[in-house]
């Protein structure tokens, strides 16, 4: 892979071609196992090919981001019953025209609505995270 700094130019007409070696000490620094070589206004940037061990480890590491991403699914759908339930016993507290506070009931149906608008659409990223997942976790082990 390669870095041409007149393409980055043309989309960022700020990039400073003198930057070329700050850029190549800090990749560097990262210590990502890369080859980083400059070349007038290109940067060549040599990625290893990863170890069966290396692929192992981004497999788990793509468990975990999903796991993780599904507690945070499951903490919304659970403070989205806590605000449901506030709701179907208090109402919504709204300001009216003349500037009082007016309490109005929420239908059972439209919290109902809602709560399965929102159980349909995590089930579906859900599904969409989870094909995500699996097919990189294929990929990578394929390999």
């Amino acid at each position: 892979m390669y870095l041409n700094c007149n393409v980055l130019e043309n989309v960022n007409p700020g990039l400073n071609l003198h930057l070329l070696p700050s850029i190549k000490r800090a990749l560097h620094d990262m210590r990502l196992s890369i080859t980083v070589q400059a070349d007038a206004n290109v940067l060549y940037v040599t990625f290893p090919k990863p170890t069966e061990e290396s692929r192992k480890q981004l497999v788990r590491q793509a468990e975990k981001m999903f796991n993780d991403a599904k507690n945070k699914l499951g903490h919304v759908r659970d403070e989205h019953d806590r605000i449901r339930k506030r709701l179907e016993r208090e109402g919504l507290e709204e300001l009216g025209t003349d500037g009082e506070r007016v309490v109005k009931k929420i239908s059972v149906d439209d919290l109902r609505l809602a709560q399965n608008y929102l159980e349909g659409r995590m089930k579906e990223y859900l599904s969409k995270m989870e094909t995500l997942v699996r097919n990189k976790q294929k990929e990578l082990l394929d390999n």
